[in-house]
């Protein structure tokens, strides 16, 4: 509720701490707060910091089938939030050699 409501840092903060306290069950999975971490970023607007942590989660051993495709629908979204024209698109694509990355950008096209 508090990212909803645009209180980012105590968001970050909860979320933090749901992610470091073992002791305490919780309604999200680690990964999942991981996810929801980055979608905080990419609310704010820190693309970049978004793309890296969704990325980092996409390198997760044990991802969750609906965890990964909605990593892939966010990193979509971003891609066409940030306004890249579609050569550098395509030539990001070149450079990414992992088939999830080009998976989501070939159902952009």
């Amino acid at each position: 509720m508090l990212k909803v409501h645009a209180e980012f840092d105590a968001a970050l903060k909860h979320l933090t701490l749901a992610l470091i306290d073992a002791t305490t069950p919780a309604s999200f999975s680690k990964l999942e707060i991981k996810f929801h971490i980055a979608h905080l970023y990419e609310v704010q607007g820190k693309y970049r910091l978004a793309k890296e942590h969704y990325e980092v989660l996409l390198k997760e051993k044990v991802l969750p089938s609906h965890l990964k495709a909605d990593i892939c629908r966010q990193l979509g979204k971003s891609v066409l939030s940030t306004n890249y024209s579609e050569s550098a698109i395509l030539s990001r694509i070149a450079q990414d050699k992992t088939q999830n990355k080009i998976i989501f950008i070939k159902i952009l096209f």
